[in-house]
């Protein structure tokens, strides 16, 4: 929603790069300082809590976010 209305000259917004460059219409704005970060929530049921596979891929997600 956010890159259609910036499309259509209503405004700015923080997008991912792959995102904003997938259209023409949009233009990069270099403010001069690293864009503002997001939260990211991950919900699962609490009878997941111990499974090795959630526990990996949430691992695996928290080290590429966070680098």
């Amino acid at each position: 929603m956010c890159r259609r209305l910036c499309a259509n000259g209503t405004g700015l917004a923080v997008l991912p790069r792959p995102l904003g460059d997938s259209l023409a219409a949009i233009e990069l704005v270099d403010l001069g300082e690293a864009p503002p970060g997001r939260d990211t929530w991950v919900g699962y049921h609490r009878d997941m809590k111990r499974l090795e596979r959630l526990r990996a891929l949430l691992d695996l997600v928290i080290e590429r976010l966070a680098g």
